[in-house]
């Protein structure tokens, strides 16, 4: 174990906050085993048979209000730590440790069949686990991305260019739009479902600019030509496009102007209009 190399802490990062940690612990009362153990945990994840990191569904159920919520429900379901002695015992405080001193965060790819959009697990464990970071530290980590799709051209990114390079490449790239319209409600599905990934990644990490959220809405609610396709194919993902828009806005998440506020909630409202014809 790195912990235990016979080296200068100056040296040996890990050794040194391992050091530290078990004089902390010592001085709690624990024994020097108890303390090493303690001091040297680094796997933490959720409960014994569960899955989740508990951001999601704060995100997706409305039922938080400040980033606050999302780093301590992030800590309550991941603190669990994993290593000898320990199959899944609740450790937040010794989780909180570890978090306090993450300066960097990194998350590699190996593929571009996906990406930091492609489904909600991206923001509800690496989003988690930024948003954790910040609420033990009170400033976000520098948060990175790597790309390693192809071994010889490995490529890191900022998480927030991460999201400018997702956006540009896919989310408003027009060959990729016209491959989402040939699914007719599953496509616009899928891309309502992206809008719920965007709001989460910016609840989580703040990696959407207002211009990338202006970009979006030009693109998905006020294009007139796909527009009329959601309104035929799946109002329904509208709606929802149209909901988490405005849901952006009044989470003071996108400084949108008055006058897309007003055709926001224009839209959103005939679209409310058009599903209660639906449902009758």
């Amino acid at each position: 174990m790195v912990a235990t190399l016979k080296e200068t802490p100056e040296t040996n990062m890990i050794r040194k906050h391992v050091l530290k940690d078990i004089a902390a612990y010592e001085a709690e009362g624990m024994d020097t085993d108890q303390a090493f153990r303690e001091a040297t945990f680094r796997v933490f994840g959720c409960p014994p048979g569960t899955y989740g990191a508990g951001v999601a569904e704060l995100v997706e159920s409305k039922n938080w209000k400040t980033q606050e919520d999302l780093g301590n429900n992030y800590i309550r379901y991941t603190g669990h730590a994993y290593g000898k002695g320990s199959y899944g015992n609740h450790k937040p405080e010794t989780f909180k440790t570890l978090l306090s001193r993450m300066d960097v965060t990194v998350k590699n790819e190996d593929s571009r069949e996906y990406d930091m959009m492609s489904c909600t697990d991206y923001y509800n464990y690496y989003g988690g686990l930024i948003v954790a970071s910040k609420t033990v530290r009170g400033t976000l980590p520098f948060a990175m991305m790597g790309d390693s799709a192809d071994p010889k051209r490995v490529k890191m990114r900022t998480t927030f260019e991460e999201a400018k390079h997702v956006l540009r490449s896919r989310l408003t790239n027009p060959k990729w739009l016209k491959g989402m319209m040939r699914h007719g409600y599953k496509g616009a599905g899928d891309i309502s479902h992206m809008m719920d990934v965007v709001l989460g990644w910016d609840a989580t990490a703040e990696v959407i600019d207002d211009w990338m959220y202006e970009r979006i809405a030009q693109k998905y609610v006020l294009d007139d030509k796909i527009a009329q396709w959601m309104k035929e194919v799946n109002p329904y993902a509208r709606q929802n496009i149209l909901d988490k828009l405005l849901e952006a806005i009044s989470r003071g998440m996108w400084q949108a102007d008055d006058d897309m506020i007003e055709k926001l909630q224009e839209e959103y409202l005939e679209m409310e209009g058009q599903i209660e014809e639906i449902m009758e």
